[in-house]
């Protein structure tokens, strides 16, 4: 069983590939690291079709915030049902 003590649960969606997602996310890791983690799934797939950017930025879809990629998630405004974009 996995612990989701250290995750929480968002909704991502990503406009590039026109596609919602719902995926935990872990709170330990800094939004590029954990951005860089989501798009290694993504490219998976999507057969390589999605190609990694070190650019990628997460926004709250609610807000329109963006986060710094050097901000730990956990210390962030996100909690669960948070729904983000990746851009």
């Amino acid at each position: 069983m996995v612990n989701q003590m250290n995750k929480i649960l968002i909704e991502l969606f990503i406009p590039m590939l026109d596609q919602r997602l719902e995926l935990f996310i872990p709170i330990n890791k800094t939004f590029y690291q954990t951005s860089i983690l989501i798009q290694k799934a993504i490219m998976e797939m999507t057969n390589g079709a999605y190609k990694i950017s070190d650019k990628a930025i997460f926004y709250n879809q609610t807000t329109g915030k963006s986060y710094d990629i050097n901000e730990i998630v956990k210390n962030s405004d996100l909690q669960n049902g948070s729904s983000l974009l990746l851009i």
